[in-house]
């Protein structure tokens, strides 16, 4: 069994200690994870101002998730729509190629019911234009992030929240999980 985790950039992570689960099993981020977390073990981009960032703070070219011009949208067989893909789910993605059978998923924040669920931590900070996220932007995000586990059956993916009462919006894959942060971290302390 191999487990990894994915963190995004929701408001739910916040308060976390990433540290405590670097070097205990593949720890893959999004975006300017890498700002407060430079021993991150990946980092999965999709915009070319988050790369140049990387590369202006000497983040390894090795450990960064480059995206093809197919990985940039959302893949044919979700829809004809082919909407540009996000850093999440290529996160997700990455695990997978990897070898995951557990993906232990953070600040994925379009999956929960919360007054947050639009922010992002980062917000307003370089490379982060949040006028240009709205309601239907996440639901539609959610339900991708949705299908994206349930084809991919023979990993489970477990959402970590930061106590019980986060709740998920509707979800169709049958294997997506929960767990509290005090959970997780009982696991890899």
């Amino acid at each position: 069994m191999s487990n990894y985790m994915v963190v995004g950039n929701g408001p739910s992570r916040e308060g976390l200690d990433l540290n405590k689960f670097i070097g205990k099993l593949p720890v893959i981020g999004c975006n300017a994870l890498a700002r407060d977390y430079p021993e991150i073990d990946y980092i999965a981009y999709m915009d070319p101002g988050v790369r140049k960032e990387l590369d202006n703070m000497g983040f390894p070219v090795k450990r960064m998730l480059i995206p093809t011009m197919k990985d940039e949208f959302e893949p044919p067989e979700y829809g004809v729509s082919r909407f540009k893909n996000n850093a999440g789910v290529f996160a997700m993605k990455n695990a997978v190629m990897m070898g995951a059978t557990k993906v232990y998923v953070l600040g994925i924040d379009c999956m929960y019911k919360t007054d947050n669920w639009l922010k992002n931590v980062y917000s307003d900070t370089d490379n982060y234009n949040v006028e240009g996220v709205h309601v239907e932007d996440q639901i539609r995000r959610q339900k991708y992030v949705d299908w994206f586990c349930s084809v991919n059956p023979q990993v489970k993916f477990i959402f970590a929240v930061p106590d019980s009462t986060y709740g998920f919006h509707p979800i169709v894959a049958k294997n997506i999980t929960g767990i509290t942060f005090e959970s997780l971290e009982k696991k890899y302390a």
